[in-house]
């Protein structure tokens, strides 16, 4: 479904904004996760039948 894909595309967008953002990985911080630990994969990627 189209619709499908412009929410999956809207949702990487702000992802990919806040993922690298420092406030975000100040709060992630504590769980041991660094920006090293950020997937590089957008959710097309992740849900590809491969």
């Amino acid at each position: 479904m189209k619709a499908d894909g412009v929410l999956r595309d809207a949702v990487d967008q702000q992802i990919r904004r806040i993922r690298g953002a420092p406030a975000y990985l100040a709060t992630v911080a504590p769980f041991g996760v660094t920006a090293k630990d950020m997937p590089d994969r957008n959710t097309a990627d992740l849900c590809r039948a491969d």
